[in-house]
């Protein structure tokens, strides 16, 4: 149900080195047609942490190395950090000719 992405050079402004520590970000929506985020320390590092998704109170929090790449409409937040520091980069792509689903939320219920 989802629309097809077509091939494009895609567009990558300010990608950015993130520290949490002790620390969340709270909900909003990312001015983009894609974020991520990579996870550059282990899980061990810290407790808590991860991205939390608004509609379905998932949390998503990858080992080092893995990405999580979602609409930059999909509203989310920085799971709080109870111990240590937690390292990602986070980057908001754009595509040319990129159309959004209506529902984004719907699909992930």
């Amino acid at each position: 149900n989802h629309a097809p992405l077509t091939p494009s050079a895609p567009s990558c402004l300010h990608p950015l080195l993130a520290c949490y520590a002790q620390s969340f970000l709270p909900p909003h929506a990312d001015n983009a047609h894609l974020s991520l985020t990579l996870a550059l320390n282990p899980r061990s590092d810290f407790d808590g942490g991860g991205t939390r998704f608004e509609a379905t109170g998932l949390v998503l929090s990858p080992e080092a190395g893995h990405v999580v790449c979602f609409p930059g409409s999909l509203r989310h937040a920085g799971h709080p950090i109870t111990r240590g520091r937690r390292y990602i980069i986070a980057a908001f792509l754009w595509l040319d000719g990129f159309v959004e689903p209506g529902a984004w939320a719907e699909d992930w219920r």
